[in-house]
């Protein structure tokens, strides 16, 4: 689950994301990088889960990660809550 947060953070950071009124991609300095990543995993993390608050927009490529990742994210989800059921009932 951490590796696909952190890989499509990455690839939204690659592609852009809207934020406000700003672009947050690797290439624009409008805000400071550790704030860029930050965000860029708040917004994965987001994603990942599918609540989808909407202050951050993918744009371009990041669009068809973002469906990508929101499908493997349900996946994932459901794997590890059907490893926990399994697990708490051979006790």
């Amino acid at each position: 689950m951490i590796v696909d947060i952190t890989m499509c953070a990455m690839f939204y950071g690659i592609f852009g994301v809207h934020y406000g009124a700003l672009t947050l991609r690797f290439t624009n300095n409008a805000m400071p990088p550790a704030e860029t990543i930050g965000n860029l995993l708040y917004f994965s993390t987001v994603v990942f889960t599918t609540v989808g608050f909407g202050d951050i927009t993918p744009i371009g490529a990041s669009k068809a990660i973002m469906m990508v990742q929101g499908l493997s994210g349900q996946v994932l989800i459901a794997f590890f809550i059907v490893a926990l059921y399994k697990r708490m009932m051979s006790r």
